[in-house]
């Protein structure tokens, strides 16, 4: 199994461990697995690519429009506090 987090500096590495939270607690209120929100490697692009706009995200693989604009501005507001 490949590491999501390899070769991640410790601003990457920050922004990762919060989305991982938010991930949990949104999967959590939802009542589905972690995964079901987004999996590990989205997750890891976001946390490399850090987007600033909701067109960034769009860029990101595994965003979809549906997840875009479900969680996209709580995404783009968890790295930036990150």
């Amino acid at each position: 199994r490949v590491d999501p987090t390899a070769g991640m500096g410790a601003r990457e590495r920050a922004r990762w461990d919060a989305l991982r939270a938010w991930r949990a607690e949104t999967a959590k209120s939802d009542g589905v697995p972690a995964y079901v929100i987004f999996h590990d490697a989205t997750l890891a692009e976001i946390a490399r690519n850090a987007p600033e706009t909701i067109d960034d995200l769009r860029h990101i693989p595994g965003m979809g429009v549906r997840k875009l604009e479900r969680f996209g501005d709580e995404i783009i507001d968890v790295v930036e506090s990150a």
